[in-house]
């Protein structure tokens, strides 16, 4: 049985088609709380200036239309040299169009522009994460030599490049491989040659060959003619008709190699040289005639005697006697000597001494061969 005070708090649900009854705290509550406004009619006919008044430059209203209006004083260039009679740019003569670029570029240079339009900067660089101040003029300054080597290789070598280098246009073999686009290109050839040469086992043989070659500090890489005819057809076909200019080609671009796998080995030898080995024709010694000379020609016999290993010339440097100047370095090969013919600091003629101490030397030395005794006949002995 239940007390008055408590019957008055137990809901009547009544039948489930009826609406649920309210109570009389839901009556309190709701008559305690404001009446819902609609501010739907005060947002439409609110101005859209009135809305959130901000800072700035009023980019789009009425008085957008002053931007275009005439002004005299700023609409006609001021007095400049380009200008003509006319008031027009007038043609640029050369020497004024250098000046122009020139200035151009010094000031691409200060802005830090990239060739091409692109500020530096706007790419990644490591550079750009060294803090202002001491580290970001150091960066800078790195920047500007950085771009001034650039600058001064780009007017140094403004060298022809040339890819088609079976193409001679005319001239001798010698003539072609001793210029200095066709020489750079057979060196960038016979690099890529030595770097990626792989056999049939999957070996690169002369990243090996000069492995060996610099555990023993030699200074001689031998590559097979047949391979290399058989990769680089061109190389080897101007390799027998102009050996020693193909040669000094051959050993800078060895060079190359060997220091980009081992830095300090210049240290040890200051060359390295190619030597060509298995070249396929033999010829005879008693069949050899004017046309062979100065070509590589592969031949057999019995060395009859021979000099020692003498000291060559290789790049001179000479004593002024009367200054005491040191002049050179001159290069110098087994062909001819090269000597200043004037002192450039005192305009003497000389005489001229051999600088010992600064002089640089090749090794040298010459033997005699004959045919092997079971091929000579008994009246006759080739050397």
């Amino acid at each position: 049985m239940t007390s008055p005070d408590q019957s008055s708090h137990i809901l009547d649900i009544g039948s489930p088609g009826s609406p649920p009854p309210t109570t009389s705290v839901a009556h309190e509550d709701q008559s305690s709380m404001p009446a819902f406004l609609d501010e739907t009619e005060d947002f439409l006919h609110d101005p859209v200036g009135e809305l959130e008044p901000e800072d700035g430059e009023e980019l789009f209203g009425d008085d957008m239309e002053r931007d275009y209006r005439p002004i005299p004083q700023l609409d006609v260039y001021g007095e400049s040299s380009m200008l003509d009679e006319t008031g027009s740019f007038g043609d640029l003569s050369p020497g004024a169009r250098i000046t122009a670029d020139a200035e151009m570029r010094r000031r691409d240079r200060l802005l830090g522009v990239r060739k091409g339009g692109m500020r530096r900067g706007l790419l990644y660089d490591t550079d750009d994460e060294e803090d202002e101040g001491e580290m970001g003029e150091r960066s800078r300054r790195r920047k500007s030599d950085r771009m001034s080597r650039e600058e001064l290789a780009m007017e140094e070598g403004m060298v022809e490049q040339v890819e088609n280098i079976e193409d001679m246009r005319g001239h001798s073999v010698r003539e072609w491989v001793s210029m200095q686009g066709p020489r750079q290109e057979i060196k960038n050839r016979f690099k890529q040659f030595l770097r990626t040469f792989i056999d049939d086992s999957g070996v690169n043989v002369f990243k090996e060959k000069i492995k060996q070659m610099c555990e023993m500090n030699r200074q001689s890489l031998i590559v097979n003619y047949n391979i290399l005819a058989a990769q680089e057809q061109v190389i080897a076909y101007f390799l027998p008709e102009a050996p020693h200019e193909m040669l000094q080609i051959l050993d800078e671009a060895a060079h190359e190699v060997v220091l980009s796998m081992f830095p300090k080995y210049d240290q040890i030898s200051r060359a390295i040289h190619v030597r060509v080995s298995n070249l396929p024709l033999m010829e005879e010694i008693r069949a050899l005639r004017q046309l062979h000379l100065n070509q590589l020609i592969r031949t057999s016999g019995v060395i009859t005697s021979s000099t020692s290993i003498l000291p060559q010339l290789s790049l001179v440097k000479y004593d002024c006697h009367k200054c005491g100047c040191l002049i050179g370095p001159f290069t110098q090969n087994q062909f001819q000597e090269v000597r200043p013919s004037i002192c450039p600091d005192c305009q003497s003629n000389g005489p001229f001494d051999v600088n010992m101490e600064e002089t640089l030397y090749q090794n040298y030395q010459k033997i005699t061969m004959q045919e092997s005794p079971g091929q000579d006949s008994v009246l006759s002995i080739y050397r």
